[in-house]
């Protein structure tokens, strides 16, 4: 595929990839390329996966927010936007048909962005392209992006400072980073909860090793290197409650 590219070996997270699928398909979130396609949009294949419907419909609503902000923000300007830990790659194929606007979308998971690859290709998008690359290892070219988005991602790295700086470089003058649909945790105490909750719940569904490649940052650490909470307002925070939004911050760095 034209639009698969590679700036590193993909066996080095052979066994990062194994469990993280093995991971999915227990749960059911393995999705049909019809399925992709439709997303934030979901729809149930099975009885196992009517469970994650809630989850999607918060999504999409996180995602129209991240859209709305886009138009208002860069109306028709030109952009280049980054999404990290893109998965399948839903949405990055949605971001891709904004008008004038080109997309890498970056993860470590072959099969995921095989699948993402061949979905743009179907659906005629040219301006995406779909790239296996450690991004902490500076593959990525520097002053490219006018925007980086990790949607649901940030987990997966373990170092927010180390990630910080690494965004930095990729950005543009005056670009920004928008991490969404993912936890952070306002204590130590809450933060070593979770890490135990990780851990237990990986070791029941037999996948005990994914849980040394999930990781659980602090809102402490956030706020040391600028970042701010686009979901402190009260509106959010109702929709939040009434749970039409995720249960977490929108977290951006500029």
């Amino acid at each position: 595929m034209s639009n698969l590219h590679f700036l590193s070996d993909p066996a080095i997270f052979a066994a990062k990839t194994t469990a993280y699928l093995t991971v999915r398909e227990r749960e059911s979130r393995v999705l049909t390329d019809e399925q992709v396609l439709a997303l934030p949009r979901f729809t149930p294949a099975s009885e196992h996966q009517k469970p994650h419907q809630r989850e999607w419909q918060m999504r999409a609503h996180s995602f129209s927010r991240f859209w709305k902000y886009l138009h208002r923000r860069y109306a028709q300007k030109p952009l280049e936007i980054l999404d990290l830990g893109c998965g399948n790659g839903w949405m990055a194929l949605n971001l891709a048909r904004r008008p004038d606007t080109n997309i890498w979308a970056v993860d470590v998971n072959l099969p995921e962005l095989e699948q993402g690859a061949r979905l743009a290709a179907t659906s005629g998008l040219t301006n995406v392209r779909f790239v296996i690359a450690d991004f902490l290892k500076n593959t990525i070219p520097e002053k490219k992006f006018d925007l980086v988005v990790l949607a649901a991602s940030v987990q997966y790295f373990p170092d927010l400072s180390e990630l910080h700086a690494a965004l930095k470089r990729v950005l543009k003058p005056g670009g920004s980073v928008h991490i969404v649909d993912s936890p952070f945790y306002r204590s130590t105490e809450k933060q070593q909860a979770a890490r135990a909750a990780t851990r237990a719940y990986y070791t029941g569904i037999g996948v005990p090793e994914m849980a040394d490649w999930y990781h659980h940052h602090l809102w402490q650490d956030v706020k040391k290197l600028g970042g701010k909470n686009l979901n402190s307002g009260m509106c959010a925070r109702i929709l939040q409650q009434v749970r039409w939004l995720p249960p977490f911050p929108w977290v951006i760095f500029k």
